[in-house]
């Protein structure tokens, strides 16, 4: 093929803004494809291997970054291994969840890619954040009593987890479960905080970004969400304090929490919290499931699968334990040491490169610690995601190393 051909469909595979503002679109409004199947596939889903075509096409004409690319297969090796185990044994949820593991990888190349140039980042999170609204939009929808018409149009799942606490109905939004809803709507936070401090946006983007958080709590009864939200904000402004932007800005939410606790409540509301009896059995019964779940990924190092997670320990409340019981406990720990080695990055500000991803690592590490997310196909994504960037930070890192050394030594002799 002539180089001229090579070029032109080279930059035919790269895409554009508008295309990268929908992927981040996506990413987050999940929509359910075949709305009257319960196990309908999902947007994500059709965009993978959409993006795994294209990838394909990219590979066959002038390759792809080795690097990246082999740590998203060996990152998704005991996954699809396990998957294909489950289709032996008949376990068709373990089956399907890894296949999304599969997925996730075109997914977390392009994202990877796109993200290393600032405009390129800003469409995706600019599509995420307007993608967050609609969320909270389906969330606000059930709670007036359109439900049904949410699950007819594919924006929320047929089998929805109802939930209820002293007698108030949880929307489940689009997610299949209000705790799961609220950690897509709670990434407003680190989501507004990059536009504010990265991309110079105004103060609103971050009031907005609140008042999405707020409203969904309040109407979903969560708290788990606004607690982790509440740690990154906190995390995020004692690192990147700068008196013009910041200070003000400080000084406002505190104004404005002291509003909302006194109007609307703790998150959850007031009985969730001074209801000691239920608050402890709460309590209990995680740590119960996390200390069970502990002690099965030990006694089964290489995993026993969703099927028999659910038969032996039901919810495990931690989804770096999840992915430890389900595909083994290497690959739980794993996942919660590159996670958590992304999220060190916030310690350094929010602008430059993997900025974006720190964040969203710091977020989800905190989510991962209350709730099974790594059931939803968008946490899968976003893991994936923060994984490939992880690893490709440290390399740079020491890439850059023994250069430093280098010079000092130069420079002393």
């Amino acid at each position: 093929m002539p180089r001229s051909a090579i070029t032109e469909l080279k930059d035919k595979l790269y895409l554009s803004q508008k295309a990268l503002w929908l992927l981040g679109f996506f990413l987050v409004v999940n929509v359910h494809l075949i709305p009257w199947l319960t196990k309908s596939p999902r947007a994500t889903d059709l965009i993978g291997v959409i993006l795994g075509a294209a990838l394909f096409i990219r590979f066959t004409v002038y390759g792809l970054r080795l690097i990246p690319l082999t740590i998203l297969f060996v990152l998704a090796l005991v996954p699809v291994a396990w998957g294909i185990y489950a289709l032996g044994v008949g376990d068709w949820d373990t089956a399907i969840r890894t296949s999304r593991w599969l997925v996730a990888l075109p997914w977390a190349y392009m994202l990877y890619f796109a993200s290393r140039k600032p405009e390129g980042r800003y469409a995706l999170v600019l599509g995420m954040w307007w993608g967050v609204m609609v969320n909270l939009g389906v969330v606000l929808l059930q709670f007036a009593g359109y439900g049904t018409l949410m699950r007819n149009i594919g924006l929320a799942a047929q089998d929805e987890q109802l939930r209820s606490v002293y007698g108030l109905l949880r929307p489940p939004g689009m997610h299949g479960g209000p705790n799961a809803s609220m950690a897509v709507i709670s990434l407003t936070v680190p989501l507004s905080l990059v536009l504010f401090y990265e991309y110079g946006k105004s103060v609103k983007v971050v009031l907005i970004g609140l008042a999405i958080l707020v409203t969904g709590t309040a109407i979903t009864l969560t708290r788990s969400s606004a607690l982790v939200a509440a740690i990154t904000l906190a995390i995020v402004f004692l690192f990147n304090l700068r008196l013009r932007r910041s200070f003000k800005l400080i000084t406002f939410l505190l104004v404005a929490l002291i509003v909302v606790i006194l109007t609307l409540g703790p998150p959850g509301g007031w009985k969730r919290w001074t209801d000691i009896e239920r608050l402890q059995t709460n309590i209990n019964g995680r740590v119960y499931t996390n200390f069970l779940s502990l002690q099965l990924s030990i006694r089964h190092p290489f995993g026993i699968g969703n099927l028999q997670r659910e038969e032996l320990v039901g919810a495990t409340h931690n989804a770096f334990l999840q992915a430890s019981l389900e595909y083994g406990l290497l690959f739980g720990i794993f996942i919660f040491c590159l996670m958590l080695t992304m999220a060190l990055r916030v310690l350094w500000g929010l602008r430059r490169a993997f900025g974006f991803e720190g964040i969203l690592a710091l977020h989800i590490t905190g989510l991962f610690m209350f709730e099974e997310h790594l059931n939803n196909p968008t946490f899968i994504i976003l893991s994936t995601w923060v994984a490939i960037s992880a690893i490709e930070w440290i390399r740079l890192i020491l890439k850059r190393f023994p250069s430093k050394q280098k010079q000092k030594v130069l420079s002393h002799g």
